[in-house]
């Protein structure tokens, strides 16, 4: 059995000399150039720009947990901000009941 492995060949182009895996066979001008594009492609450059917006990313959510659990911490020790969102809360109880004893005296009153 004989191995039969892509023959490469090495074309120059300027200065530089590319290992080709293609053949040298005639192509066209599109041929050629999407040739030479992927020539030049690696795979490892999409995986760096994907783990570096993914980190990126994962960096940020956990920037703004941490920001939201710290506030939150802080305010709900702070006596006199719960204080004021216990009265502040009362007073909003107070003004939904009068809106509803409002418009319940509106809806249900007859007209002889």
């Amino acid at each position: 059995m004989t191995d039969m492995k892509p023959s490469v060949s090495l074309e120059a182009s300027g200065s530089d000399t590319i290992p080709s895996i293609f053949p040298s066979t005639n192509c066209t001008s599109e041929e050629q150039v999407k040739i030479n594009f992927y020539r030049t492609y690696d795979v490892m450059t999409g995986v760096r720009i994907a783990a570096t917006l993914g980190g990126f990313f994962v960096l940020m959510v956990i920037l703004v947990v941490y920001k939201s659990k710290s506030k939150t911490e802080r305010a709900l020790k702070d006596p006199t901000l719960a204080a004021a969102a216990h009265a502040e809360a009362e007073e909003e109880e107070r003004q939904i009941s009068a809106l509803e004893a409002s418009v319940y005296q509106t809806l249900n009153t007859r007209k002889l």
